[in-house]
């Protein structure tokens, strides 16, 4: 059996249900606080059970899925429905897929592509471009640190670069840095 905890998200050994939660998990938190995403997908699935049949077998289409996370008190609840019902009817290797395969999925962008293998896949070297991430980058004296995550790709890249760095220097993995930082700036 899983479970999903956000203080703890990282799992390099996940089962193939649990990487189905975890991605489902990623989508949600999306916008949302991980406690918020966390309750939302433990309302919406049953444990142990494949998250994607679950999915499948109790929706027919995007709209009944978004009618039940508009329930649940998911914002932007249509574009993750779609997000996730593209997921559980697709044939996608969680285990294997790149971000691009990641990011042709509606509502999947940038920081939920790389979320998602960073904390599935050992040595992933992408990062999360986040506000507590950008904070931490501007106390780094990074230059040019926006507030928010950047729309262009160009821009997030430069900025995920300058954050593997750091990493790199300080011999931390990205996954478990990230999580450091999480927790110190979302106090």
């Amino acid at each position: 059996m899983w479970q999903i905890d956000s203080r703890a998200i990282t799992d390099y050994n996940a089962s193939k249900e649990k990487l189905e939660a975890l991605i489902m998990f990623w989508v949600l938190a999306a916008g949302k606080s991980a406690k918020g995403a966390t309750r939302i997908l433990m309302e919406l699935v049953d444990w142990p059970d494949s998250p994607f049949f679950q999915i499948r077998d109790n929706f027919s289409r995007p709209e009944g899925l978004a009618n039940k996370l508009k329930l649940l008190g998911c914002g932007c609840h249509s574009l993750k429905a779609k997000a996730i019902f593209t997921l559980a009817h697709s044939n996608i290797n969680l285990k294997t897929c790149t971000i691009d395969e990641l990011e042709v999925i509606p509502g999947i962008g940038r920081k939920t592509s790389r979320a998602f293998i960073v904390h599935s896949r050992k040595d992933a070297q992408h990062a999360i471009i986040d506000t507590h991430i950008l904070k931490f980058l501007k106390e780094q004296k990074v230059k040019d640190v926006p507030k928010s995550t950047p729309a262009s790709k160009r821009e997030y890249e430069r900025l995920e670069g300058e954050f593997l760095k750091i990493c790199k220097e300080q011999k931390r993995q990205v996954a478990e840095f990230d999580l450091e930082i999480w927790k110190s700036y979302a106090v």
